[in-house]
């Protein structure tokens, strides 16, 4: 359409500059237009993060999840396992998440790595050695959840594994 524009304008000029300056017109546009246009791969930054355990083959609270927004981290257990679970209602707390915390553990997500691995890895919760995962969601509203066998060492997502657990721990502490 721009382009158009041009060539109109250059019927109006003497023919032997009509070439020279329909290029520089049409190089002028290019520049332009490449300057202007956005990145056509968006970043989008982390809204929520999301690391639990699971066990098949236990009794008491045997799924646990926490939920990191920014702002908050929550926990949630729930007894899935054998047993009496009546004895176990479900659990749902929320604490104030410290600034540091998750600004250090945004610092441990390779968002590119993260992406780049299978939904699955292992073989997880095999002979009740447990399943654990992360799951990250950016605000352009995608998730990208990852699923390993507990405790495992992924090298992409080591250091934001490591930080969950931690935060998990200093956070909730457990009382047996």
């Amino acid at each position: 359409m721009f382009l158009g524009s041009i060539f109109e304008l250059s019927l109006f000029i003497k023919p032997k500059f009509d070439m020279k300056f329909f290029l520089i017109l049409a190089l002028l546009a290019i520049t332009i237009g490449c300057g202007s246009s956005k990145n056509a791969e968006t970043t989008s930054s982390i809204v929520k993060i999301q690391h639990g355990t699971s066990y098949g083959n236990c009794v008491g609270y045997c799924w646990n999840e926490f939920t990191l927004d920014g702002n908050t981290i929550s926990e949630s257990r729930k007894a899935t396992g054998r047993g009496d679970r009546s004895k176990y209602p479900d659990m749902n707390t929320s604490k104030e998440l410290k600034t540091t915390d998750w600004d250090a553990l945004l610092k441990s997500i390779d968002s590119n790595k993260l992406k780049g691995l299978a939904e699955t890895i292992g073989c997880p919760d095999c002979a009740d050695g447990g399943a654990e995962w992360i799951s990250v969601e950016y605000s352009d509203g995608t998730i990208k959840k990852v699923t390993i066998e507990a405790n495992a060492v992924i090298p992409e997502i080591d250091a934001a594994m490591k930080l969950l657990r931690k935060y998990g721990e200093n956070y909730f502490p457990k009382k047996i």
